[in-house]
């Protein structure tokens, strides 16, 4: 696990075309029409550092139509991104940052990435899903922000990375330690399949292992939608890198899986979505971070 500290030099804002080993990517927009404003604090997470304070705010502002409101109250909304893409994203009572919890509709499968902190946000997301198809849930990590509620849905199928059962102590610790974050009854339902590697999950998915912010994670690539899934992979919102358990090169090497990729859109666990040039400037921080680490 490695610390990072140090200044760092002042980001650049790169055009989309001349991303660090990228390709092209298609820019369809990015932030939604309805947003949340947050304070200037930062919640804790367990045992995983954070990225350095001390590089400013990189963050691009795309115009973008406005989403379908579905349900709405104080600190909680849902809405529909696009046909069968659903997010339901909350402000944490007493806390400034966003989580957001999706379901995708897909030909097979009510796809659940994260389960959020507690039952609520599954079940309320249940409401949209198909009752025809199989309820599939994924963990992008062990963190307990994304794994309390996965017992709420009936008979799910539960894919994470196998470095999950790495930190099965950790995340029971979480539940007990940290409950005053719970949505709900905080139950861990564990893993019913293992991911190794990239995975073709069906006609439409694919799965990508994504080590960086911790050593379990997991992105999701809508391959008809161009629609990529980055968890907390991407930045948290006023963040410029996300927080990370591991090298600055093993985070690099993640992001440059997806330079194959056609990608509309990126969803996010901590901020609004984002579009393609978002990619670049996630390692264009990474080089400077790498560069002042040396």
């Amino acid at each position: 696990m490695h610390h990072h500290r140090s200044g760092l030099s002042q980001p650049r804002h790169r055009d989309r075309d001349a991303g660090a080993g990228f390709g092209r990517f298609d820019d369809a927009g990015g932030r939604p029409g309805r947003s949340v404003s947050h304070g200037p604090g930062r919640r804790q997470r367990p045992s995983t550092p954070r990225a350095p304070e001390s590089l400013s705010p990189c963050r691009i502002h795309c115009r973008r139509e406005s989403r379908d409101l579905l349900s709405g109250q104080e600190n909680l909304v849902i809405t529909k991104i696009a046909d069968g893409i659903y997010a339901r994203k909350i402000i944490v009572a007493g806390e400034p940052w966003p989580l957001t919890t999706y379901l995708w509709i897909t030909k097979n499968h009510n796809l659940y990435l994260d389960a959020g902190l507690g039952e609520n946000a599954l079940l309320e997301l249940s409401e949209y899903a198909d009752p025809s198809k199989k309820n599939t849930l994924v963990y992008s990590h062990y963190h307990f922000d994304h794994v309390w509620g996965g017992h709420a849905l009936k008979d799910p199928e539960i894919l994470a990375h196998r470095r999950f059962l790495d930190h099965q102590v950790h995340l029971e610790k979480d539940r007990l330690n940290l409950i005053r974050y719970a949505e709900g009854k905080n139950e861990i339902a564990l893993p019913t399949r293992y991911i190794d590697d990239d995975l073709d999950f069906d006609d439409e998915l694919r799965i990508l292992y994504a080590p960086g912010h911790t050593d379990d994670g997991l992105m999701v690539y809508h391959k008809t939608l161009h629609i990529l899934f980055m968890g907390d992979v991407a930045a948290d919102e006023g963040r410029d890198l996300p927080e990370l358990a591991g090298s600055v090169d093993s985070y690099l090497a993640t992001l440059k899986k997806l330079e194959g990729l056609r990608i509309k859109q990126i969803l996010c666990s901590h901020r609004d979505p984002e579009d393609a040039n978002y990619l670049n400037i996630l390692v264009e921080n990474a080089y400077i971070l790498r560069k002042n680490c040396q």
